[in-house]
């Protein structure tokens, strides 16, 4: 997937778009957890290199191009950190819980994989500031009678293991039948063919489904929107220093134009998508 040839068009049009919500952070100083322990950022100057998860394979964030390597939006955000940081990246692709357990278990340094900042996932992780906003809605068969959440009582769903999305939709639509694929992605064949009456997820990620297909008329994006959502990187616990260091990163991004560069490579007029809903996320509010 390189640089998208053609513009997707939500049915419904969010004009405030993408906000970055990040402050301008300096530099910390405060090792890992407190105490003597080295932070990340010691540990990533020492090797050269930047070990970050990225989802497995959700367009337009992460996906392999035809030449196998990563492509997306998070995959530029990563790869514009390494640079900033001067050092190599390795991405690790990543699905469901797994995007936070390989940061708790060091298996990664950093993760930016669609990941909402939620109450439990704060337990176990840090977040960075959000960099990108969206809603969670539903993918349905053109010819599909679901006209948003109150129709999917005894209907199926398709739902990404280990998102958010699982969560809303037993709270939202608790009548829905769930039907939990590796990614959503994954849920796309079964929509196609009937097995599964919709997707839910977030509306970039939906079009980014769409935009698979040969003919991405077959499939519709319906309803209000079931939750809104905002994305974070997330980071070790307690590690104060590299969490500044990102927001610091994140904050320049915006401050010098590169951010919107990036987005609209995927996003907007020159990208395969649409800007995704434009809202003020709460962080705390535990989606």
């Amino acid at each position: 997937m390189g640089q998208p040839a053609t513009v997707c068009h939500l049915p419904r049009f969010y004009p405030a778009g993408l906000i970055l919500i990040a402050l301008p952070f300096l530099l910390g100083t405060a090792p890992r957890g407190g105490g003597d322990r080295p932070s990340v950022v010691d540990e990533i100057h020492s090797r050269g290199i930047l070990v970050a998860g990225v989802s497995r394979d959700t367009p337009p964030f992460s996906r392999p191009g035809s030449d196998g390597r990563l492509l997306g939006f998070d995959v530029d955000l990563i790869s514009g950190l390494a640079r900033h940081l001067g050092v190599k990246i390795r991405y690790v692709p990543l699905a469901g819980a797994a995007r936070i357990t390989a940061v708790q278990t060091g298996r990664v340094q950093i993760t930016a994989a669609t990941l909402t900042p939620t109450r439990e996932r704060r337990r176990l992780v840090d977040f960075s500031s959000a960099y990108l906003q969206d809603a969670q809605r539903l993918l349905v068969r053109r010819d599909s009678e679901i006209r948003g959440v109150e129709s999917l009582s005894g209907l199926r769903v398709g739902v990404a293991r280990g998102s958010t999305t699982e969560t809303i939709l037993r709270r939202v639509s608790p009548d829905a039948i769930q039907v939990t694929f590796g990614t959503s992605r994954e849920a796309l064949p079964a929509l196609v063919t009937g097995r599964i009456d919709a997707i839910t997820s977030d509306t970039s990620i939906l079009e980014g489904l769409r935009g698979l297909l040969g003919n991405p008329d077959r499939l519709r994006i319906e309803g209000e929107p079931l939750s809104r959502e905002a994305y974070a990187m997330a980071l070790p616990k307690g590690d104060h220093r590299w969490r500044d260091l990102v927001n610091a990163y994140l904050h320049q991004l915006q401050s010098d134009g590169r951010w919107e560069e990036m987005a609209s490579r995927w996003f907007g007029e020159e990208g395969a998508l649409p800007f995704p809903a434009g809202f003020r996320p709460d962080n705390e509010s535990g989606r």
